[in-house]
């Protein structure tokens, strides 16, 4: 190796790395392993002539007796033994001296070539010892900055998320805060503080169910600029959502107020999203009503749950509702009527058993209550049920007027044994109101919906529409007249 030239010794690494060398070498390599290959078959029949030996010795030492017998046998026929063993283990060993030279001289070929190969190539091997570094540096430079957009990126896309969630908590917590608040604009600022004039009106609106207590804070909305003589708006907040919405159903009362209180307007206290929210859906209603002309659209709902629904102008339906008071947002009670009837909600206390509405219908000779009740199915129903119904239908029996009294009570009067279709059936004989809903109003079967009134108001047409269409409780269909009948009852009997 020493009296070779153009050699260089070069690591596996740097071979690895190097695709051209890797295309030079490929020959090379290969001759290579073809000449191990023969080596490798040389070396195995060594081990073969030499086990041969080793036998053949073996058969000497155990057939002594025999080579004696041999050796006094007749001289020209060990001679002629002899002569043959000779021949035969000389064309043996010329042979394999053969192989072994052939075989080396294939080797010293192979050695040569490669030599050959390495002195043409090295030329080749110092130009690529002698690469640029700046490929190299560029190329690391470039890992470099693709994994540190890599990373910056990922970083980038957790705080717009953290961002996000931020954005998100911060809006669910204002609109929490703003809840229980109202605004109330056009309220002029008197010299007086402004909790006295937010609560005379409020008080005045809810027939005094609202106490001080119940206001926590009245506060102007940003600052007074000059001799302005527009009002700042008025937040107000309340104790809880329930006193809130006994405000915001009261609303209708405000132009009932003196002065310039019948002047003022009160709305929920929205966020800036809820604010443009609303407002998109005003505009989107605006422009469906303009290009519909036998339709009104109207924008309702709770705060932030608002939809737009569709209203005939031909036969405008209004609303009364009664929500519930720890639970807004689902269940409640509503009535809807048209136009043509003029109509009032009566304020009734919070029952444990039941919820409630009762309006009073008014025409031209007489007044008509509905009592709308629903008693839920999941609670069992005990004397406390039957006693708040008895002393609703007292206050309302004691008027003098019409009632039709209507809801899902929840009882199988379907079952003629059953305790509780007794008892109730005996308030509705007590208080002369008869049902005429006698046939199941459930899709699992039960007569659970009734609609009964007072002699004076017979009801006729009952019809219950099949369940499922709408809810798992048919809609039930009556009529009656709302024209004044004297009934004469016999006292003697």
């Amino acid at each position: 190796m020493n009296n070779c030239r153009n050699l260089r010794y070069i690591c596996d690494g740097c071979l690895r790395s190097f695709d051209g060398l890797k295309t030079l070498t490929k020959p090379i390599l290969d001759k290579n392993d073809e000449i191990e290959l023969e080596i490798k078959n040389i070396s195995e029949h060594t081990t073969a002539l030499c086990k041969d030996f080793c036998e053949l010795k073996q058969l000497v030492v155990a057939n002594g007796d025999r080579l004696n017998q041999i050796n006094s046998v007749d001289n020209k026929s060990f001679d002629n033994f002899k002569q043959q063993m000779n021949e035969s283990w000389t064309g043996i060993v010329k042979q394999g001296i053969k192989n072994i030279s052939e075989h080396t001289t294939a080797l010293c070929k192979d050695f040569c070539e490669l030599k050959q190969l390495v002195v043409a190539n090295g030329d080749r091997l110092n130009q690529i010892n002698s690469v640029d570094n700046k490929s190299f540096d560029n190329f690391k430079q470039q890992m470099n900055e693709s994994w540190t957009g890599i990373v910056k990126q990922g970083i980038d896309a957790v705080k717009n998320d953290v961002k996000v969630v931020q954005r998100t908590l911060e809006m669910v917590n204002t609109i929490k805060e703003r809840e229980n608040n109202v605004i109330i604009l056009n309220l002029i600022e008197f010299n007086r503080k402004d909790n006295d004039s937010v609560s005379a009106i409020l008080r005045s609106l809810t027939d005094n169910f609202i106490k001080d207590d119940n206001i926590l804070r009245v506060t102007r909305q940003g600052r007074k600029i000059g001799d302005s003589k527009t009002p700042r708006p008025v937040i107000v907040k309340f104790a809880s959502f329930v006193i809130k919405n006994r405000v915001m159903r009261s609303i209708s009362k405000i132009k009932s107020l003196e002065g310039e209180f019948n002047k003022i307007k009160i709305s929920h206290d929205l966020t800036r999203d809820q604010r443009v929210e609303l407002r998109e859906l005003i505009a989107e209603a605006k422009t469906k009503e303009a290009n519909d002309g036998h339709f009104l659209y109207r924008v309702r709902g709770q705060v932030g749950r608002w939809k737009i629904v569709k209203l005939q102008k031909t036969a405008i339906i209004y609303f009364l509702q009664v929500l519930r008071p720890h639970d807004p947002y689902h269940g409640g009670l509503i009535v809807f009527f048209k136009k043509m009837f003029k109509a009032r909600k009566i304020e009734v206390p919070v029952f444990q058993t039941f919820e409630a509405i009762i309006v009073e219908f008014s025409f031209k000779r007489r007044k008509v209550f509905v009592f709308g009740i629903y008693r839920p199915g999941s609670k069992l129903v005990t004397s406390l049920f039957f006693g708040e119904l008895t002393s609703v239908l007292e206050h309302l029996f004691a008027l003098g007027d019409g009632l039709i009294v209507a809801g899902d009570f929840n009882i199988h009067i379907e079952r003629p044994g059953d305790t509780h279709s007794i008892n109730l059936l005996e308030i509705f004989d007590s208080f002369q109101l008869t049902n005429v809903v006698n046939e199941p109003t459930h899709n699992l079967g039960g007569t659970l919906d009734l609609v009964a009134s007072t002699p004076d108001i017979p009801l006729f047409n009952c019809r219950v529409d099949p369940s499922g269409a709408y809810s798992d409780h048919g809609l039930i269909n009556v009529s009656f007249s709302p024209r004044l009948i004297i009934v004469f009852i016999n006292l003697k009997t």
